[in-house]
């Protein structure tokens, strides 16, 4: 009897400690300044727990629209920047100049982790899409 009971916690815990299922998330939607698309620039995301951390870097399409379906689940800070800016860049750091420029110039405190007020949170599953609007 005491053996079944050693044999059947054992399965038990050899059991809880499986996957728990996917950590990964979907960022999709759309960024527009004073209702037009903003395009040549990708959408940077900082995890809220960690600022200084390296960002995933979410590409945007000429129309305005982004698509990620790989994003670690969290929460996260979004900053904006020219698509020719490195991924994974630290916070505070600039583009490299020479890469191409945004056709709607939007304001810059959404270029700068200090100065962004975007945020988003990823969950796993089907989520609504984001519709980044920046604002003077």
């Amino acid at each position: 009897m005491r053996r079944i009971v050693l044999v059947s916690v054992a399965f038990l815990l050899v059991v809880g400690c499986g996957p728990s299922g996917s950590s990964k998330g979907v960022v999709k939607g759309t960024i527009t300044y004073n209702g037009k698309p903003v395009n040549a620039v990708a959408i940077l995301l900082y995890p809220s727990v960690d600022k200084e951390a390296v960002s995933i870097s979410v590409p945007v399409t000429q129309d305005g629209a982004f698509n990620s379906d790989d994003v670690p689940v969290g929460d996260y800070h979004i900053v904006i920047k020219p698509s020719n800016a490195p991924k994974n860049m630290t916070p505070g750091t600039n583009s490299s100049p020479g890469g191409p420029t945004p056709t709607i110039p939007f304001p810059d405190k959404y270029k700068e982790i200090k100065s962004t007020d975007l945020t988003c949170s990823v969950k796993t599953g089907d989520q609504t899409p984001l519709k980044l609007e920046l604002k003077d």
